[in-house]
């Protein structure tokens, strides 16, 4: 089951709820969806450690939401700040996207949902069928794959 959390790991759910909560009553594991800006890192890290200490933090997704600027510095360099001052396991990264469509939902979702992701959960299954591997992704995965994934080089 993947469940999606809004606004944040300490976001109310009501009066006496968080989505920390039923994260930790569910028993799930959780990844961290970074917005690439400015203070990227520091939100990083805090919700890292507050993950860490009572729940298991699967990766971070970079999530792109305006498009590249050139002249940002915090947005070229996010992600290795992030893995060398946070210590957090890499798992993907969402381009910008200027309008939603059934494709481009696709594409996130193939970014997504891989057999590492169930490799990360402790789930044996296979998402392709046989033949049919990942192996760009997981290439892109296992060597962080500079700013793009799989296939967007």
């Amino acid at each position: 089951m993947l469940v999606e959390g809004a606004g944040g790991w300490l976001v109310p759910i009501n009066e006496d709820l968080t989505m920390q909560d039923i994260a930790i009553e569910l028993h799930l594991p959780v990844f961290i969806v970074a917005r690439n800006v400015l203070g990227m890192i520091n939100h990083t890290a805090l919700t890292a450690a507050n993950i860490r200490q009572r729940s298991t933090l699967l990766g971070v997704i970079i999530n792109n939401t305006r498009p590249r600027d050139p002249l940002d510095i915090a947005v070229q360099t996010n992600e290795e700040a992030l893995k060398r001052w946070v210590h957090v396991p890499f798992y993907c990264y969402f381009p910008f996207q200027s309008a939603i469509s059934d494709e481009s939902l696709l594409s996130l979702g193939e970014r997504l949902l891989t057999d590492h992701l169930l490799e990360a959960m402790g789930i044996s299954m296979p998402l392709m069928a046989p033949g049919h591997t990942h192996s760009s992704q997981m290439e892109d995965i296992d060597d962080f794959g500079g700013n793009t994934f799989s296939g967007t080089r």
